[in-house]
């Protein structure tokens, strides 16, 4: 039976303050509310790694326990993703049904890339529907990427593997971010255009904690 770890689940809720903050002030047009609030992403991200990897990191062991882990992990992400998204262009048609003008809906490709939740894969160039939803897409197909290394690799491999993805993430996040955090200091913001490479390094980042923790204790 799995025991919730209470500090963890006091710091996931402040970082969730701190992106809805974050958000507020860009909605209300005060940028001096929580200004780097979108960075707790990053926390989230670091955490999820420690998380996922202490509690499965030694269980998936076969090809069906990477399924079932998988098959879990798709279960808690997909449905709200879905959701969300259904809603986002349901309000966003709303003024347009009312003036007959049409409705508001994702092209084809915008629509594929939704239901196999790969818009935050650079896969199609530009934002659409639930923009938030990027974070839910790279971080399952880096829970793919981590239970295959599971499988794959013995421990030790595991650590050099989470050492390396989290230290090529955050490398490819600084080099296409670096115009930008130079110019207005607003660093590390990718979502759709590169924000893979920042749930990379994070969740790595976490996975990293842990192996070590593990190795302490």
């Amino acid at each position: 039976m799995h025991t919730k770890n209470r500090s963890l689940e006091g710091l996931r809720g402040a970082a969730a303050l701190l992106v809805v903050f974050f958000h507020l002030g860009q909605v209300l047009h005060l940028p001096g509310v929580v200004r780097n609030g979108y960075l707790a992403v990053d926390l989230f991200f670091v955490l999820s790694g420690f998380v996922v990897c202490s509690a499965y990191g030694e269980r998936l062991e076969t090809g069906r326990h990477a399924w079932h882990f998988l098959v879990r992990r798709f279960g808690r992400l997909w449905p709200l993703h879905i959701a969300t998204t259904v809603l986002f262009y349901v309000v966003g048609s709303l003024p347009l049904i009312l003036t007959h003008s049409g409705f508001f809906a994702p092209t084809g490709a915008e629509t594929l890339s939704i239901v196999t939740m790969t818009q935050g894969l650079n896969i199609v160039s530009h934002s659409f529907g639930n923009a938030n939803a990027w974070s839910t897409s790279d971080e399952f197909y880096v829970y793919l990427l981590f239970a295959s290394i599971c499988l794959i690799a013995r421990r030790r491999v595991q650590v050099g593997f989470a050492f390396v993805s989290a230290t090529i993430g955050l490398a490819i996040a600084i080099y296409i971010d670096a115009g930008t955090c130079v110019s207005n200091g607003h660093c590390m913001d990718l979502t759709s255009n590169f924000g893979w490479a920042r749930c990379i390094s994070g969740f790595f980042t976490g996975v990293v904690i842990a192996l070590f923790r593990q190795r302490l204790t």
